[in-house]
């Protein structure tokens, strides 16, 4: 069973494009953090991304942060993404950016995104 947690940048360059639905026809559970959320909500008035996640198809959590991820000084977004991946095995993490943060020689990911974390 494939099950993802999802950052703002696919969500909104999806959304941008027309393809936002894209995401929810890969795995057969997807999630994201309210963190993202808010990150998304705080951008343009505009962005399609805002009127998707007020369409309420996308299901949003609240995630507490691990404490090895806040050390890395991330986005509230990709440290919620990060944590939840970590603490639910078998969650791979979608995400656009921040590649280096999977290669650093300090961390529990060995891949860039999709990630699996088990």
């Amino acid at each position: 069973m494939e099950r993802r947690v999802v950052n703002a940048s696919p969500l909104i360059c999806l959304t941008k494009v027309g393809f936002s639905d894209f995401l929810l026809k890969l795995p057969n559970e997807i999630i994201g953090p309210n963190a993202v959320k808010e990150e998304i909500q705080a951008g343009r008035s505009g962005d399609p991304a805002r009127a998707e996640l007020a369409s309420g198809k996308f299901p949003m959590t609240e995630i507490s942060a691990d404490p090895a991820i806040l050390s890395w000084d991330l986005g509230k977004g990709e440290t919620a993404v990060l944590s939840y991946a970590l603490s639910n095995p078998g969650w791979e993490v979608s995400w656009v950016t921040y590649r280096q943060v999977l290669t650093s020689s300090e961390t529990y990911l060995s891949a860039a995104g999709p990630v699996r974390v088990e």
